[in-house]
């Protein structure tokens, strides 16, 4: 783990999958890209950019291992919430899926559920690891904003 005043850097190895988990919350664009490339081969030499939103979800590799990761990058810790990092984790839990080989189903819910409930497990727990931080309250979700309006 790479903590800094700027944010958090973390990496998890997912036991049942062939890729590695990583979140990274703040301004760690050098972390990220010292350690992290782009999944395709074609653009080893690109860097990975900071999130324009809230959040975004990449495919990459360990520069030093190659192993791919899915990397999910929050912008700023005012932005961790349970709607961002879920919707993240969502894009993870899809990107890790499609890695496989495999497809969401109805009639095979349970087994992405179960991994996007651990990532979204793994991916909370990086916020309380940041020093001098507590974990935000949500007062509301998107949702919620929208029935306020009608």
């Amino acid at each position: 783990m790479r903590v800094n005043k700027r944010g958090i850097l973390q990496q998890f190895g997912l036991v049942l999958y062939p890729v590695d988990f990583v979140v990274v919350i703040g301004d760690m664009e050098k972390e990220v890209n010292e350690l992290y490339r782009p999944y395709e081969e074609d653009y080893k030499d690109a860097r990975i950019v900071a999130p324009k939103t809230s959040g975004t979800t990449y495919r990459t590799r360990e520069r030093e291992t190659d192993i791919p990761c899915i990397l999910i990058w929050i912008r700023n810790k005012e932005e961790f919430t349970s709607s961002i990092v879920s919707h993240e984790c969502g894009h993870a839990a899809l990107e890790i899926w499609s890695y496989i080989g495999s497809e969401v189903s109805l009639d095979n819910q349970e087994p992405f559920c179960y991994l996007l409930g651990n990532l979204v497990r793994l991916a909370t727990g990086c916020f309380y690891d940041m020093p001098g931080v507590k974990p935000p309250v949500v007062k509301y979700d998107a949702f919620e904003k929208l029935k306020k309006k009608r």
